[in-house]
């Protein structure tokens, strides 16, 4: 236990440093999906390490951490590579003794990536992209402790070596020729070439089939003359016969199928909600042109489920923690919002409020996830803006697939602690008759979300409807009204229309049962004419009335209220 609890703190001392922690047993992460896991947040690393006692730290490589690590095997000629590379010693960066008497060498990793791992001299490894490797004080397999020989907290990481960039370089071309792309194979080399590209397929997990066709082709195009088709097909059996590397082996999860009967059978749990009817687990987009009130509203509702009672007036929820990511205010922008809100009252002390934090590929979901740890009870984060928050996209990228991604990371951090996050954005210029075509991005964005809201209000008005559609959710459009306190839903916008003057307006019409001027129907409701016009123009946009010849109105024969 002792050991468990020395290693944590470690670990969270490595965290501290930017590299995000895995934890692992004689060198085998002891969590799945690693590479996008590995976390620098603490409480995650607390959880790890109270599941897997006595656990070893794994450190992740690549650009994420910014770590590029030179791994020296001195029982495959390391120490002699190594002098080599560097006859005029090493130097000065972070370095590590291995528990199987080997080292790790510590570098900066060189931008633009990416940087593949993999061999590039013999006993000289390049730990970088999808890559890891593990730290003091963690254990090696044959009992032995690693040990640092120069610190990483007294001494700060060497840029990687031009050497050794050039040594990636040249192994990158090797590599090619070993796949067949190079040059032509010579007649003594043909069987030694087929069978280390067979081998090497073998080793990533290929069966027979593929490696036959993939040493057929190269053996066709490349083996100068070619060899007999049956010693091509006798390699492709003989490396059939090993085992995949397990270290690179990927194994896909079988999917799960289920029988008609057994969904029948099956009960499965309500979804969770935020706000009921409004705001379930898993991802929602608000989406609103600036200014609206998107933020207001959004801030409303974190305080008003922090409070738990009523929300936007009228919808009871139940009180729990939220945190409001409010990436484009400041904290006086945001004390003053709750001042409005709350009014006289105390804050919500289970409102959590956030102005800065990094981006969702630079550590921004781990953020969120360390937070969703130490509050287990959380029912809901706002993202704002998302903007903000995810990754920029790349100016020549697939536009539909980086969209998708991006709200994807919030969807499945959502889904896995079974909480509601809002992720608030913008709404694209001009109208559409399909309110989610006009939230801005492409249709990845919707598509990945769980419920779209679209809030729309016209400039110097306090109303504004509220379209909502979702999976879990009704599809309807609400009536909201912006007073003191803030927004409020009036209730659904089509009953809301009939109130007041145009129910008086369509029930002039039905009495009379035909046609009417609407100086006439100003007459007989004593209203002015200008304002019953007015009443009048808008009801025939929604199907409510028609508009016939000369200023005469009649009820539209499919409107039923």
């Amino acid at each position: 236990m002792d050991g468990s609890r020395s290693n944590l703190k470690e670990a969270l001392n490595i965290a501290a440093l930017g590299w995000p922690v895995i934890p692992e047993r004689d060198k085998i992460p002891l969590v799945s999906k690693w590479p996008e896991i590995a976390s620098t947040v603490p409480a995650v690393l607390e959880r790890w390490w109270r599941e897997h006692e006595g656990a070893g730290i794994g450190v992740l490589t690549g650009p994420r951490s910014g770590l590029a690590v030179l791994d020296v095997d001195p029982r495959n000629g390391g120490n002699d590579s190594l002098e080599a590379v560097f006859p005029e010693g090493l130097p000065e960066t972070p370095r590590s003794r291995t528990g199987g008497g080997g080292q790790h060498i510590f570098f900066r990793y060189p931008l633009p990536g990416p940087i593949k791992s993999g061999e590039i001299m013999p006993g000289l490894e390049i730990k970088a992209d999808g890559g890891k490797v593990t730290v003091p004080p963690s254990v090696h397999p044959n009992g032995k402790e690693y040990e640092w020989a120069v610190s990483p907290f007294k001494t700060d990481l060497a840029p990687l070596p031009q050497v050794i960039l050039g040594l990636m370089a040249r192994r990158l071309k090797s590599d090619r020729t070993a796949r067949g792309e190079g040059e032509p194979i010579p007649q003594g080399q043909r069987n030694d070439r087929l069978t280390a590209i067979a081998g090497a397929m073998r080793k990533q997990g290929m069966g027979q089939p593929e490696i036959e066709a993939a040493i057929l082709t190269v053996n066709e195009s490349q083996c100068k003359p070619p060899l007999p088709e049956r010693e091509v097909l006798g390699i492709a059996r003989s490396v059939g016969r090993y085992k995949p590397d397990p270290q690179t082996v990927k194994t896909a999860p079988s999917p799960k199928i289920f029988t008609g009967a057994e969904l029948q059978r099956t009960e499965f749990k309500a979804p969770k909600w935020a706000v009921p009817g409004l705001i379930p687990e898993g991802l929602s987009i608000l989406a609103g042109s600036p200014k609206t009130g998107k933020s207001f509203f959004s801030l409303a509702v974190a305080a008003g489920v922090a409070y738990g009672g009523a929300v936007l007036g009228s919808i009871e929820v139940e009180p729990g923690e939220v945190l409001a990511l409010c990436l484009e205010d400041t904290p006086r922008r945001i004390k003053a919002r709750l001042e409005q809100v709350c009014g006289d009252g105390p804050f919500p002390g289970k409102l959590h409020v956030c102005t800065e934090t990094p981006r969702a590929d630079q550590g921004g979901i781990e953020f969120i996830e360390g937070w969703l740890e130490e509050h287990p009870k959380a029912r809901l984060v706002i993202v704002d803006t998302f903007q903000k928050f995810r990754k920029p996209a790349s100016r020549n990228g697939n536009i539909y697939g980086e969209d998708y991604a991006a709200a994807g990371l919030l969807k499945s951090l959502a889904d896995r602690h079974q909480v509601g996050i809002v992720a608030v954005h913008h709404t694209r210029k001009g109208e559409a008759a399909d309110p989610l075509e006009m939230v801005s991005g492409s249709m990845g964005l919707t598509g990945s979300a769980d419920t779209i809201m679209v809030l729309k209000r016209a400039r110097g008005q306090n109303s504004a409807d509220f379209f909502l559609t979702g999976r879990d959710v009704e599809e309807k459009t609400l009536r909201l009204r912006f007073d003191e306190l803030g927004w409020i839903i009036e209730g659904e916008k089509d009953q809301v229309d009939l109130s007041g003057g145009r129910r008086a307006i369509l029930g002039i019409l039905k009495e009379v049962g035909g046609p009417l001027h609407y100086k006439d129907i100003a007459a007989a409701l004593n209203r002015p004419e200008g304002t019953i016009k007015s009443s009048l123009s808008r009801m025939s946009k929604v199907g409510q009335v028609i508009s016939l010849d000369k200023g005469k109105y009649t009820i539209h024969p499919n409107h039923c209220n």
